[in-house]
């Protein structure tokens, strides 16, 4: 028989409650918590974009999404916008009249 220690309880309590949250979170806003993160993430980015003289890459540094590449894929989903469906500098500039 396998002996059960604290370190496994533990474990395994903690995949449980966060599996609890996650879906108590995603109940009571009717969106995963990644969602909500990156949603949260790109509105402080446009109002970075908007309001300082940051880069794109030091702007999505700031949001915490570190890859420059990432937080333009990111923006451009949120936004509704196709690679080549639009150019990157109307992105960024209408992120500044936001």
């Amino acid at each position: 028989m396998t002996r059960i220690r604290s370190p496994w309880i533990s474990f395994h309590q903690n995949i449980l409650l966060t599996n609890f949250i996650t879906r108590s979170f995603k109940d009571q806003f009717v969106l995963p918590v990644n969602s909500y993160l990156i949603q949260i993430r790109v509105t402080h980015a446009k109002q970075l974009l908007r309001f300082t003289d940051l880069s794109v890459e030091k702007t999505g540094q700031e949001c915490g999404m570190n890859d420059a590449n990432y937080f333009s894929r990111i923006l451009r989903k949120q936004k509704g916008l196709h690679r080549g469906s639009i150019g990157e500098c109307e992105i960024w500039s209408d992120c500044k009249s936001i």
